[in-house]
């Protein structure tokens, strides 16, 4: 399968299924390093160049309009997992990336297949998602193609009006706000309001900011292109977002989760994006969590 927007090429089945509809075999469940050398060996389409993906290339197979899995099972079909037949699996079904957390290059970022989550961690009882996998199951795989090679000074930042900062995204074709909601200046002093995701959807609609009015709440996938996970505490680019707010010198509840516009379509969820370590969850929207705008 070819994302025409990314460029990349994704095998079709999950490592270990095989056949049109992926019914053939059986998934390989494993630890991370056991997944990457597979992809590495892997010849898949008439290609031999395929690898373990990222955390943040996985994350774009999510389809946040599905759960278990919450991801297009026509266009990937048998995605592994055991729910809903065991319904503990919404927290254990998952697929490993090839990225490590910034603070434990042993651990591996996951997609939670069951709900489209980039978690550290997981398990009815929690663990960290370490690579060997020691005392749990692990992942599940599917591997990539079409990495382009790295984008060299992706974000510049710019005083689009005196004293207020914009991010642009050279490769995504956005401009960011610098502060989050409730900071102010360059160097976004103040602190970060904590708002309910409706009134954190109409402060976007109606900020100016850098000489523009057409801010908007970013949705999920976009949120996430500004996390980076080579860092922690926060896990953003400073120099580019300074004072994001994290868990930690700030212990409001919520701190460090800002929200997207992606809801979810049960309960009243909507997605955000943690950037104490970079984790993407949902939840109430009725709680307090940060803003930031983009356009």
């Amino acid at each position: 399968m070819v994302d025409t927007v990314s460029g990349l090429a994704w095998q079709g089945c999950a490592l270990g299924l095989s056949d049109a509809d992926c019914t053939a075999g059986q998934a390989l469940v494993g630890d991370a390093f056991t997944a990457e050398a597979a992809c590495a060996a892997l010849e898949w389409g008439g290609h031999d160049d395929w690898v373990l993906p990222s955390a943040e290339a996985l994350h774009l197979l999510v389809d946040f309009s599905r759960t278990g899995p919450a991801v297009d099972e026509a266009v990937f079909p048998q995605t592994p997992g055991s729910f809903p037949e065991v319904y503990e699996a919404w927290w254990e079904d998952c697929h490993w990336s090839s990225t490590p957390l910034a603070t434990d290059t042993d651990v591996a970022w996951v997609l939670m297949t069951h709900s489209g989550d980039l978690s550290e961690g997981s398990g009815v009882e929690y663990h960290l998602n370490d690579r060997a996998a020691e005392g749990w199951a692990g992942c599940a795989a599917r591997c990539v193609r079409g990495v382009p090679e790295a984008q060299q000074a992706r974000f510049l930042a710019v005083e689009a009006a005196p004293g207020e900062g914009v991010v642009l995204d050279r490769v995504g074709g956005r401009a960011w706000t610098a502060c989050a909601a409730g900071q102010t200046g360059l160097d976004c002093t103040g602190e970060a309001d904590l708002l309910p995701w409706q009134q954190a959807l109409s402060w976007c609609e109606g900020l100016s900011w850098g000489g523009r009015d057409d801010w908007r709440l970013p949705d999920v996938v976009e949120l996430r292109s500004i996390v980076d996970l080579g860092r922690s505490s926060p896990a953003i680019d400073p120099a580019l977002f300074p004072a994001t707010p994290y868990y930690g010198p700030d212990t409001r509840t919520n701190v460090g989760q800002f929200w997207s516009s992606t809801g979810r379509d049960y309960n009243s969820f909507a997605l955000y994006v943690e950037f104490r370590s970079g984790f993407s969850h949902f939840y109430r929207m009725d709680e307090g969590r940060h803003v930031r705008c983009v356009r």
